[in-house]
This record gives C-alpha cells, sequence and structure tokens, in this order.
C-alpha cells in the first residue's frame, strides 16, 4: 500500500471509530436511562427487565467507549509518525503526501508544475 493510500486509510479509519464512539456513548446513555426508569417502576417483573437490560446495554456502550478511544489513539499515533504532507491540490484542496506525483491522488487533477503555471 502505497504513503498517500495508507494515509487515506489512517483518516477514514479515525472518522470510523470517532462514529462507533459516539453511537457507545448513546448506547451508554440509554442503557442508564432504561435503568433509572427501572428503579422508579412499581410493577416487578417490568422494572427487572428494564433493570438487567439497561445494565447490559450501559456495560456494551461503555465496552464499545473505551475500546474506541484506544483505537484512534493508535490510529493517531500511526498517522503522526507517517511523512508529513507538503502542499494541497488546487482542484480538491486535499493535502498532498510528500513524493513525485503528476497526478492528484485523491481527484486526479494534474500536479505538473508547467501545468499550474505560478500558482505553486
Amino acid at each position: 500500500m502505497s504513503e498517500q493510500a495508507r494515509r487515506v486509510y489512517l483518516q477514514e479509519a479515525i472518522k470510523e471509530t470517532k462514529r462507533r464512539k459516539i453511537s457507545g456513548w448513546i448506547e451508554f446513555i440509554i442503557g442508564t436511562g432504561l435503568m433509572g426508569v427501572g428503579l422508579f417502576l412499581i410493577d416487578p417483573p417490568l422494572s427487572y427487565w428494564l433493570l438487567f437490560g439497561g445494565l447490559f446495554l450501559a456495560i456494551l456502550g461503555f465496552y464499545s467507549i473505551n475500546v474506541n478511544v484506544r483505537k484512534e489513539s493508535l490510529l493517531r499515533k500511526e498517522l503522526s509518525l507517517m511523512p508529513k504532507v507538503t502542499s494541497k491540490c488546487l482542484s480538491c484542496g486535499k493535502e498532498i503526501p510528500q513524493g513525485n506525483f503528476d497526478f492528484c491522488p485523491f481527484c486526479g487533477n494534474s500536479l505538473k508544475k508547467e501545468d499550474l503555471g505560478s500558482a505553486r
């Protein structure tokens, strides 16, 4: 896998872990809410179901949060160890990784100096 493809992959993986972390927070909040409702209900069978279901959902959300925080940290560390980006594409505005590229790896626009004129 080339450096620019690896960089794009890492950026997308970080976005995905952020989404999973947010869904973990949602699960955790809903689970704690269900436990709270289960504590105040008078009907014992329903309250037990709400307590245990909420506890399960809260634990699942808490686990998801922890796993994705750690994964995001590792991905960010790996991304920071990659070579730094030197310039941006004039067409799509994305950062171009270090290397000798004739075309933008993201949009395919020409990056040759004679094609860009004095823009670079």
